[in-house]
């Protein structure tokens, strides 16, 4: 299990281009504040945290966001969207390169402050069902 831990930029959307197949940290940041972003856009009302739980699979992958609501703390679902998970699917082919970092479970989740958590997980009855 990988925990990473960071604040978001200020930036409010990033946009970033890899044609030139260089991976640098800074890639992994702008992909980690796009889905910060997408979060944002995406939660019409008043939210203290917010997480997406994805799965990648290869081929496909599963995903569900749900947040926190900010004056009951009632637990609410959220779009994804298909711009997320490109960008998931982007942050797996970066970051499982090294055998010691693949993973194939990830949870994203992003408190109001900006600040926000990443924990990779590798689940090998997920990658046998596969």
């Amino acid at each position: 299990m990988i925990l990473t831990h960071f604040y978001l930029f200020s930036s409010p959307n990033i946009n970033y281009d890899n044609s030139l197949g260089v991976i640098t940290m800074e890639t992994v940041h702008a992909i980690y504040n796009q889905i910060a972003q997408n979060i944002v856009n995406s939660i019409r009302t008043p939210w203290d945290e917010a997480f997406i739980d994805f799965s990648y699979y290869g081929d496909s992958a599963k995903y569900q966001g749900k947040y926190l609501h900010y004056s009951n703390n009632e637990l609410c679902d959220f779009k994804v969207g298909y711009q997320s998970y490109r960008l998931f699917k982007q942050l797996h082919e970066i970051t499982s390169g090294d055998p010691e970092e693949k993973w194939d479970r990830v949870r994203f989740v992003l408190k109001q402050s900006g600040e926000f958590n990443i924990d990779y997980e590798w689940d090998q009855e997920l990658k046998d069902e596969v």
